[in-house]
């Protein structure tokens, strides 16, 4: 599959190849280049990765009782472990 390298040096990922791998807006990528070849590698952040930032947002939807810590560190790495689990 070939891609074309924008005047801006963007390149385009084809939405088959993004759809079947999951890659949506803000997806992260580790280029790396090994002799003549680039490598475009996903950056999959692990459960221990998660920054504040990346989980305020939810909080303004939450409208019920207050959610203790341990019960929402468990349904964290659960949410993770499905997202990360190897195919």
């Amino acid at each position: 599959m070939r891609v074309r390298l924008s005047s801006r040096g963007q390149l385009v990922i084809p939405s088959v190849v993004r759809r079947r791998h999951g890659f949506g807006p803000g997806t992260e990528f580790e280029l790396v280049e090994e002799d003549d070849v680039l490598l475009l590698r996903p950056v999959r952040r692990r459960p221990h990765d998660v920054r504040l930032e990346d989980v305020v947002g939810c909080l303004r939807r939450f409208g019920g009782e207050p959610v203790r810590p341990e019960r929402m560190d468990r349904a964290l790495r659960e949410r993770f472990r499905r997202a990360w689990r190897k195919p």
